[in-house]
């Protein structure tokens, strides 16, 4: 083991940290290797907790008599960043025969993100994508393990978001990211349509609970629903009408809308009429009516964005229903909020132009939305920086926004407003 610390201001020279290690090692059948440490005369069994404390240190287990994987920080025994070389095959066989389940999580969203990564980067080569076998083997094993808890399967098996996938890479490639990740869902929802079927019916119990069981077999029950739907909409889409028809919970009832929000079927606008009809009185799940359409990855979002403004339920004097769809755009809906074009940054400085004066905080903390523009391309940060330039040119903009936005451009911008 080698410890990495970055130096600050107050520890120049910073010293090696006391960090408990965890671990087991794997076997090749996914069995756990009995642990001895050389030197000791007595058996640790089949994990372990070894303190580091010195900047290099290595330990020497005894008695392992075939190549073995190690599972390493379990239950999160230390807040680091791990750099261990894992290849594909290795995280796949952690997902699948890890009886750590933190390391199972772990494992699955390292191997997810590294597979969209390196397919949006295919994609820009005009390459053939691919999904490995092993993170489809270790999918299905999550899928059909109903030993394990299912809020935790559905915290593995979720895919993360583009910025997400893009942390700790110099520049985001947002537009292969997006087409790469929308891809894997529609993979894995035909590849593993038999096991995402199945679970979906097993998980679909009528009784409702708000025990921690039975949240988590909604969070894994939608998350099969939103991968067969992104795969087929025609076939699956039955599958959303029922559940949102039948739904006896907000959850569900949201979640089948959320499926449909992004696709082109008919069904899709009928369903948010019902919905709004049924609940047009109640402003927070109002709030989550707007908030659907605003992040819908549909190519017409904008516009629908737009039109949402003209809507009798929205206002702007109500910060949460301004949260609710200039938030969620912003927010929520990446690709299209990072739009080539610079429309979705457009959009944004235009309505910060006229929000400043209403509600100043609500403003600065939009504005926030385009401080990100140095990870982006050269065009979008040209976008980015005119939206800015824009606002700034507001010569009533509060102290609030104008801070924010001023301290987004950088030096690009030396105006000395104040």
């Amino acid at each position: 083991f080698e410890q990495k610390i970055v130096p600050t201001d107050a520890q120049p020279e910073p010293k090696a940290m006391h960090i408990p290690v965890r671990l087991g090692l794997l076997r090749h059948d996914g069995s756990a290797q009995e642990l001895r440490l050389q030197g000791e005369p007595s058996g640790l069994g089949y994990e372990c907790v070894l303190d580091i404390k010195e900047r290099q240190q290595s330990f020497v287990f005894e008695t392992v008599d075939q190549p073995v994987l190690p599972s390493l920080f379990r239950g999160l025994s230390a807040p680091v960043r791990l750099n261990f070389d894992y290849s594909d095959s290795d995280l796949g066989f952690l997902i699948s025969h890890d009886s750590d389940s933190f390391n199972r999580w772990e494992a699955a969203q390292q191997l997810i993100s590294r597979v969209v990564r390196r397919n949006a980067e295919v994609l820009r080569n005009g390459e053939e994508l691919e999904l490995p076998e092993t993170l489809l083997e270790g999918m299905r094993r999550l899928l059909t393990d109903h030993r394990q808890d299912s809020a935790l399967r559905a915290e593995a098996l979720d895919i993360p978001s583009e910025e997400s996938v893009a942390e700790g890479e110099q520049l985001i490639q947002i537009d292969s990211l997006h087409a790469a990740r929308k891809w894997m869902i529609e993979k894995c929802g035909s590849e593993l349509q038999k096991e995402l079927l199945a679970s979906y019916e097993n998980l679909a119990v009528s009784e409702f609970s708000i025990d921690a069981a039975a949240i988590g077999a909604r969070r894994l029950k939608n998350l099969c629903l939103e991968w067969l739907v992104g795969s087929d909409p025609q076939q699956h889409a039955r599958l959303a009408v029922a559940q949102y028809k039948n739904a006896n919970n907000m959850t569900d009832s949201l979640a089948a809308l959320r499926c449909l929000v992004n696709t082109n079927l008919a069904v899709r606008d009928e369903l948010l009429a019902d919905f709004f009809d049924r609940w047009k009185d109640e402003r927070l799940v109002m709030d989550k009516w707007f908030s659907l359409q605003a992040a819908s990855q549909r190519d017409d979002v904008l516009a629908s964005v737009k039109k949402l403004h003209e809507h009798s339920l929205f206002t702007i004097e109500n910060p949460n229903r301004v949260r609710s769809v200039v938030g969620a755009f912003c927010g929520l809906n990446s690709v299209h909020f990072h739009a080539q074009d610079g429309s979705g940054y457009r959009y944004l400085a235009d309505f910060l132009m006229q929000y400043d004066s209403v509600n100043p905080q609500v403003a600065a903390r939009l504005c926030t939305a385009l401080s990100r523009w140095a990870r982006f391309d050269d065009t979008r940060q040209q976008h980015t920086k005119d939206a800015l330039r824009q606002i700034l040119a507001n010569d009533s903009l509060s102290r609030d926004t104008y801070e924010i936005a001023f301290k987004a451009l950088g030096s690009d911008e030396r105006d000395n407003k104040s």
